[in-house]
């Protein structure tokens, strides 16, 4: 891949040029890392993706402009601690974060736009069809934790389970799901930024 070889610093460098192999080649390099950092602040894989996702989208937006004059790696991992801070500040529940998400996609102009919302709610459904698939005492660990927001001691008590078999439950079923909805968070991030940009 083009700029695999390259440092961070090259790569922003490109990136304030207009240059898409060099920002895909920045996503590739960091996301996963980041998607780690906002997972472990909200605890919510749909949650943590979104968060991502918008840290990028912004990072495109104002390429033209973008400073970062030390570490790269830093940078980021300030950039989603803030994001993720800024997500706890401005919405009370999950869904709310989801319908504020999902409004800016239609306010956005033409089909882009609506492709856009066609493959965000496929995400979403994806991942249900994920969470599904997962043995039956996992998925239901995983629900527990992700959808009706019990903490690690709360389904131990509920399930009589100890908590790190709780936790190393929850940990292989993160890395299923993820998996599956890595692909999402690219494809859904240069729909919303307009495919005629990547052209």
């Amino acid at each position: 891949m083009q700029f695999v070889e390259e440092t961070d610093q090259v790569i922003v460098e490109h990136i304030n040029k207009g240059d898409k192999h060099a920002y895909e080649a920045l996503f590739q390099r960091y996301w996963e890392m980041l998607f780690a950092i906002a997972y472990r602040k909200t605890g919510d894989t749909q949650d943590a993706l979104d968060i991502v996702q918008e840290l990028f989208i912004h990072i495109w937006e104002s390429h033209e402009t973008l400073e970062i004059s030390g570490n790269v790696a830093a940078y980021l991992t300030t950039s989603i601690k803030n994001r993720v801070i800024s997500w706890y500040r401005a919405t009370s529940s999950r869904a709310k974060q989801k319908a504020a998400l999902l409004e800016r996609l239609q306010e956005m102009s033409g089909d882009h736009s609506e492709q856009a919302a066609t493959e965000y709610t496929a995400a979403l459904e994806e991942w249900q069809l994920a969470i599904d698939t997962l043995p039956v005492r996992m998925k239901e660990i995983y629900v527990l934790r992700h959808q009706q927001q019990l903490s690690i001691s709360e389904i131990s008590s509920a399930l009589n389970l100890r908590p790190q078999s709780i936790r190393n439950q929850l940990s292989e079923a993160s890395d299923r799901v993820r998996k599956l909805l890595e692909k999402h968070l690219w494809l859904c991030i240069t729909l919303c930024l307009g495919a005629d940009s990547w052209i």
